[in-house]
């Protein structure tokens, strides 16, 4: 599996913690999601994949802030702290984390130690 099927992959599972019917990754992608599981309430969320972005906020108003403030950054600055507090007013952050994905080919279960005699 390429990582360009894997990255889609990961993309579609993050869109169902959105939280949001127009939740979509893109360059960056804001919605309005007050029900997001991507961030604590009332938070903005940031998911990156490669080189696109779905962005949830809380409100309409936090969502045209959001916009404006990252509007024309590279999608490896949208999950940079000093970046996003720099251009936003932010009281805190979570992160950032990298989850890995793997395709489902890649994982394999170790063995198991061999039963040792009794005694």
């Amino acid at each position: 599996m390429s990582i360009d099927v894997t990255g889609g992959r990961a993309r579609a599972l993050w869109q169902e913690p959105a939280a949001a019917s127009d939740a979509a990754f893109g360059t960056p992608g804001v919605c309005v999601s007050p029900d997001s599981c991507l961030a604590p309430p009332p938070w903005v969320g940031v998911v990156t994949i490669g080189d696109t972005a779905l962005i949830t906020a809380p409100t309409d108003r936090a969502a045209a802030a959001v916009r404006t403030a990252l509007d024309g950054l590279p999608t490896t600055r949208l999950t940079d702290p000093g970046t996003v507090t720099a251009l936003l007013p932010v009281s805190d952050t979570l992160g950032p984390a990298t989850p890995a994905y793997l395709t489902p080919g890649a994982c394999a279960h170790p063995r198991s130690p061999a039963p040792r005699p009794s005694a």
